[in-house]
């Protein structure tokens, strides 16, 4: 049987295929390429990367924030399943505990600090005190780890600067993050960064405030998170002598509210000087007991679109947004040892910074430390 040309058939069968392609190039020209950033790590650093990211206001930029925890952060990145990590700690300890030196200088991991924020202690005092009547100093330091240990009870009376008796009958009620040291940024830095030396800690107790063992029972635990820490903190902790610690950015953002409630932040004597917890005294280094706020990443695999983010952070005029939520961002002499410098232009005053980023894009194993560290 002879076949007939269908000359309208034809004509839609080309009519309909190139409407598919102009569909096609009309949708790709209509919805340009997103470019995904996948940043995973500290919950401690999520409220302000979101604040950074809203500041930026990139239409074609992703950036997809997985708040789980420093370590959770940095395992991500040497699996290659994230694209940055956050880290509100040196990752010093964990690539000697997890083994990962060698891992970490073939990945030429980089860290930048973009900003420090403080350890502040918060504690319920009897109803006739002020901050000026309680304070943490070098002798007594030891004995708020020993408290917040929960393996003996402490006395408030020890942290009394007036050395009264009558504080004798009440004791510190610790609460601290669970898991201690070992899985919280936080609980690690109210360990290791108060800025006093030669602590006399027992093992006990710091294997306790590490996380290798449960508290003690008197300290109480609470979750990571400054907010859900403080939510329970403020049920729990109504007694005269309950005392926690908190990021000094979520105290100060929140410090209104918090005084209301009855609870008092300590001041901290360094040598003879009573020093007031806020960031001009981080800054000054006169308050000492911060942490860092570190973004990390793989100088073998990162790309423009990242490099781009992380140059907006350290850059733009965005101090506002820093100091919205209590972080004091990263001051230019802090930022200089992030850079490959020669002794001649660590000390220019004038060094352009944005002028020599070949010298920032220099990985940690190069560098004399990781990001910026609290010594």
């Amino acid at each position: 049987m002879k076949k007939v040309f269908n000359k309208n058939m034809f004509f839609i069968s080309i009519t309909t295929t190139c409407s598919l392609v102009c569909l096609v190039t009309l949708v790709s020209t209509s919805f340009p390429k997103v470019n995904l950033i996948v940043a995973s790590g500290s919950s401690s650093m999520q409220p302000l990367l979101n604040a950074l990211i809203n500041q930026q206001n990139q239409k074609n930029l992703e950036v997809n924030v997985q708040p789980r925890g420093s370590v959770f952060g940095i395992n991500k990145l040497m699996a290659d399943e994230t694209t940055l990590a956050l880290s509100s700690k040196s990752p010093r300890k964990d690539i000697k505990r997890f083994s990962l030196l060698e891992k970490w200088t073939a990945k030429e991991i980089k860290t930048t600090t973009i900003g420090l924020e403080g350890i502040g202690i918060l504690a319920k005092l009897p109803a006739d005190a002020s901050a000026n009547d309680y304070e943490i100093n070098e002798a007594n330091i030891s004995k708020l780890y020993e408290a917040f240990a929960g393996h003996k009870q402490v006395a408030l009376s020890e942290f009394s600067a007036k050395k009264a008796t009558e504080d004798d009958k009440y004791f510190l009620k610790p609460f601290a993050r669970d898991g201690g040291a070992f899985n919280s940024g936080t609980a690690e830095s109210f360990l290791e960064n108060s800025g006093f030396k030669n602590l006399n800690i027992s093992s006990t107790d710091l294997v306790s405030l590490e996380g290798k063992q449960n508290y003690g029972n008197f300290t109480k635990t609470t979750a990571e998170s400054n907010s859900e820490a403080f939510s329970y903190f403020s049920k729990e902790g109504k007694e005269v002598g309950s005392i926690t610690y908190l990021s000094l950015g979520y105290i100060l953002k929140n410090l209104e509210k918090i005084k209301a409630m009855g609870y008092t932040l300590l001041n901290v004597r360094y040598q003879n000087e009573i020093i007031e917890p806020n960031n001009r005294n981080i800054e000054l280094n006169k308050y000492r007991w911060w942490r860092p706020f570190n973004v990390l990443t793989s100088l073998k695999s990162i790309n423009k679109t990242t490099k781009e983010f992380l140059e907006r952070i350290l850059f733009d005029n965005n101090d506002e947004v820093f100091a919205s939520l209590g972080v004091l961002k990263t001051p230019p002499a802090l930022l200089k040892k992030m850079y490959h410098l020669s002794e001649q232009e660590f000390n220019d005053p004038n060094f352009d910074f944005k002028k020599h980023l070949d010298k920032f894009y220099v990985a940690d194993s190069k560098l004399k430390s990781y990001g910026v560290e609290n010594e």
